[in-house]
């Protein structure tokens, strides 16, 4: 029997599995994948901006909703002891415009590699391949889980305490396919609504075919809601043309994405272009929006 067991071995996962360890528990980390870190490994186009530089006291101000939650935590381990984190871990950290993050070697797999060290290291048992399906409890009082193992037996594993770090829907192929979620309901808890925070946008820009594939760096994005300003951004912008095929028996349909990226300035290679997009979008509420991008330097 386990004193703790974490479903999910991401970021979160590692972390808390780790920690736990370090504080003398006998730790389970199990992760459905076939390794650990597998959105990290992909995060930040590669290179994972595993958090910002900037005074903590100014993360608090960009958090919209639940911001005195994320203060208690952040209080514990804000970004300045995450970079504290992973040089102590042996990962060279550089910092680039607006205050980004990056490690050094432009590699991913760095943060994730190191954060797998930092588990086995503090003596984390790592199961990989094990999908938990559900949540054992008794008397309102949990004491394991259930799971399918890489040969597709069901089987339970017994524990104190259980961690749920199994992150959200954002990206299935990595994992992310909202278990955790299901658990937390079977559990008698209240779910919210899944939104997605980042969407494209769709234009009608008569130059949009000779615009594929840019990547705009330096974009300040306005967005107005009956000509008020509800939101503005500063970051990178990409542009596609896409091609969708929805069914066999309908034609191809050509879609335009406008995806906006909210990273932070980077240096950019359009020092001179100037660009002007106004794009007609309606909300969830119906209302009408201008959304207004321009570029440089």
């Amino acid at each position: 029997m386990y004193d703790v067991i974490v479903i999910g071995a991401g970021a979160a996962g590692m972390m808390a599995a780790a920690t736990a360890a370090r504080n003398g528990k006998q730790v389970l980390l199990m992760e459905k994948m076939e390794k650990a870190g597998r959105k990290i490994r992909i995060s930040g186009k590669g290179r994972c901006n595993l958090t910002n530089a900037r005074p903590p006291e100014e993360f608090k101000e960009a958090i919209r909703v639940n911001a005195d939650f994320f203060e208690v935590a952040f209080a514990e381990f804000n970004n300045k002891a995450t970079i504290r984190f992973f040089e102590r871990n042996g990962v060279k950290l550089e910092i680039e415009r607006g205050q980004r993050v990056f490690p050094k070697s432009g590699k991913a797999w760095d943060i994730a590699n190191a954060l797998m060290e930092y588990c086995l290291d503090n003596g984390v048992e790592i199961v990989y391949n094990t999908r938990v399906t559900g949540i054992l409890t008794m008397s309102d009082k949990v004491y394991g889980v259930t799971y399918v193992n890489k040969r597709g037996f069901e089987r339970k594993e017994e524990a104190e305490n259980v961690i749920i770090a199994t992150g959200g829907v954002s990206y299935p192929g990595t994992g992310s396919t909202g278990d955790g979620y299901i658990f937390a309901n079977d559990l008698g808890h209240t779910i919210e609504e899944v939104r997605p925070s980042l969407t494209p946008l769709r234009t009608s820009h008569p130059q949009k075919k000779f615009l594929d594939g840019l990547l705009l760096k330096n974009v300040n994005a306005k967005l107005y809601v009956e000509n008020e300003l509800v939101r503005e951004e500063f970051g990178e912008m990409q542009v596609k043309w896409v091609s969708v095929v929805l069914k066999r028996t309908l034609p191809m349909q050509l879609k335009w994405l406008l995806k906006i990226a909210l990273r932070s300035l980077t240096t950019s290679v359009f020092a001179r272009l100037k660009l002007m997009l106004k794009v007609l979008v309606t909300d969830v509420s119906q209302q009408s929006a201008q959304f207004m991008v321009q570029v440089s330097k």
